[in-house]
């Protein structure tokens, strides 16, 4: 075989000599998407037939491809605003993400809480500006389900770690023996009630010198955190089927429902670890509301997405709402300073010396300009400024 005539495999392209010069490539293919180009020895590079418009006969070319993808693929205009996805297990937060933002085609999207990979349910998708209002979502109390397996501890507190003690006494076996009643396990979820202090398990997304636990952990680094305070609102055993405890948890913001399976397992003394975790609520948003992942592609090919699309003021139901006229409204869109005067007295709805609950400012068409909050000098200040993008 003449070196002209070389191939190597799928990247046949990459190194190959021009059949001109009869003289052995020494670049590689470069560029992003579709733009290709060769470097030659001694010669200009030459553009692969998908880097031209049209062809040698002055037509089309139906091969063209330009850098990104196929810029005649409309772009889906659905402005900001919030999307509900029931996540399935075996996939991160941030794969949802990723599979939201390629069938919207949005340019950013985030979300307002990570759930495990094996975990399922409630993930609160923000879209463009509404990423804004993520914080706002993350600091909101959780509702969670989930299965408690007993007898059994592991390094990650759920079912995809590794094994680290079994059958604690007293043994699983004991349990039809009444060693373990169903008082008792009611009794043992009852001591979590209330403020408690709790420590975030080493397999989790909080950082440690800006690397999160879990890749410390992984490989085979344990940092641990320090305790802080977490609220368990309430605490409730749905079903017991030894060795399995189904249960509800409604708890604030932070709260790691896989450390609370391990704390009550050996408040039990037997261990336990969550076989599965399934995020019921956010918020006022209920998974109920949310749009299955499997779907999400096929929602958007027939063009039905936007209807699950939840409007940025629309998202912050229930907040001290304010409604401005044009003139204040140019004000806000803008950013600029705003006074006692610009808004008339009592239409706020926030005492005067609460400076932490934030204001939604509507203008007239009811779209979200702004967030404000009493800055204690008779004014207000800004929480967030969404402009006409809302």
């Amino acid at each position: 075989m003449k070196p002209w005539q070389r191939r190597q495999g799928s990247w046949g392209e990459k190194f190959f000599a021009s059949p001109l010069s009869r003289e052995p490539a020494i670049g590689r293919v470069r560029g992003c998407g579709g733009h290709r180009r060769r470097l030659w020895r001694g010669r200009a590079f030459e553009r692969s037939r998908f880097q031209h418009r049209v062809d040698a006969t002055g037509n089309q070319n139906e091969n063209y491809r330009p850098c990104g993808g196929d810029v005649s693929q409309p772009v889906a205009d659905i402005g900001p605003g919030i999307l509900l996805i029931d996540k399935p297990d075996g996939i991160t937060s941030a794969g949802v993400v990723n599979r939201v933002k390629r069938a919207l085609k949005a340019l950013k999207v985030g979300h307002a809480g990570t759930l495990d990979p094996f975990a399922t349910g409630l993930l609160i998708c923000c879209i463009d500006h509404a990423t804004r209002l993520a914080r706002f979502f993350l600091e909101t109390d959780k509702i969670y389900r989930a299965t408690l397996h007993l007898g059994v501890e592991t390094d990650t507190g759920d079912s995809t770690g590794r094994v680290e003690a079994k059958n604690f006494s007293p043994p699983l076996s004991e349990f039809s023996g009444g060693m373990i009643s169903e008082e008792r396990i009611c009794s043992a979820f009852q001591q979590f009630v209330g403020k408690i202090s709790q420590v975030p398990p080493a397999f989790s997304a909080l950082k440690h010198q800006g690397i999160p636990l879990y890749r410390w952990a992984r490989r085979g680094k344990t940092i641990q955190k320090p305790p802080r305070i977490v609220t368990i609102h309430r605490l409730t055993v749905l079903d017991i089927d030894f060795p399995r405890v189904r249960f509800e948890v409604s708890c604030s913001s932070g709260t790691y429902i896989r450390s609370l399976g391990t704390d009550v397992g050996r408040a039990l003394g037997c261990g336990g670890h969550l076989s599965q975790l399934r995020r019921i609520q956010s918020g006022r948003f209920h998974v109920d509301e949310a749009i299955p992942l499997g779907v999400l592609e096929e929602t958007a090919a027939i063009g039905r997405l936007r209807e699950r699309i939840i409007p940025m003021a629309s998202a912050l139901k229930g907040w001290p709402e304010l409604a401005v006229g044009d003139t204040v409204a140019e004000k806000v869109r803008y950013g600029r300073p705003i006074s006692a005067d610009d808004i008339p007295t009592g239409c706020v709805g926030v005492p005067e010396n609460d400076l932490t609950t934030c204001i939604k400012v509507i203008d007239e068409k009811g779209a979200l300009l702004a967030l404000l909050h009493r800055n204690g000098k008779g004014g207000y200040g800004y929480c967030g400024v969404f402009g006409n993008q809302a």
